[in-house]
């Protein structure tokens, strides 16, 4: 078994590969590079990759073996055992794509059947929009919002503990008698939810979902404080929220 300790140093706003450069088995190599001529044997079925992540994005992880070197790849958390994803194959590329958050991680390269050269390669994704403020994933954090202000954020990440920021809140406080309007565009593929909650953050007043549009709500509301919860439930990105 090797350990190789990867500190992540340049982004890239792409998957694609501006060249193949080898990762040092010791030191520290940028993101987005390919380690190659590493061999597994049944005396060494595993290597051992550590990745320090520093943005919210899409890691990407692909292997390709010699003829009939069955490969599998496991992304863990900080603590090197918690499993957050796991792909395996043979004959072909392992792929294994993972929504992370800032935080470190291991890779780990497995040869369950045969022995042989593997290339691995990595590349992250990163998530343009800005991210809002942790934790507010309760309503007890939630993060105080400004009417007519917009604010951008994060959702469906996992963190290095495999932990899934599945839920941000937000507090609306408000004066007089209006109709709130909450308006969200998220990124593509982000399935997202909103609910208007009232002052004891559990009785739902309203709520909208939907994928790669445009989410509009509008409910009559009375002076007084409400919740509004943004929620994914299925993908990860980025998103833009309106409370007026």
């Amino acid at each position: 078994m090797k350990l190789h300790s990867l500190a992540i140093a340049t982004l890239v706003s792409t998957l694609c590969l501006s060249g193949t450069t080898l990762w040092a088995k010791t030191g520290t190599e940028n993101l987005n590079v390919t380690y190659n001529n590493t061999k597994i044997y049944l005396k060494d079925a595993y290597d051992f990759f550590k990745l320090v992540v520093p943005k919210d994005g899409i890691l990407s992880l692909s292997a390709q073996g010699a003829v009939d070197l069955g490969l599998q790849i496991d992304l863990y958390g900080k603590d090197g055992a918690t499993r957050l994803n796991s792909n395996s194959g043979k004959n072909q590329v392992v792929n294994l794509s993972t929504a992370v958050q800032k935080g470190t991680y291991y890779v780990r390269v497995y040869g369950y059947s045969g022995s042989g050269d593997y290339s691995l390669t990595n590349s992250l994704s990163v998530q343009g929009i800005g991210n809002d403020v942790e934790p507010n994933d309760s309503y007890q954090n939630a993060i105080v919002h400004k009417l007519g202000a917009a604010t951008t954020g994060h959702i469906g990440y996992y963190n290095d503990s495999n932990k899934c920021d599945k839920y941000d809140w937000y507090k609306v406080n408000l004066s007089t008698a209006q109709d709130l309007k909450v308006i969200l565009d998220a990124t593509q593929n982000l399935g997202v939810q909103i609910d208007l909650f009232a002052s004891d953050a559990a009785n739902r007043l309203s709520s909208t979902s939907g994928k790669n549009q445009q989410l509009r709500l509008t409910k009559r509301l009375s002076s007084g404080t409400y919740y509004v919860r943004v929620s994914s439930y299925s993908g990860a990105g980025g998103y833009t929220l309106i409370i007026k």
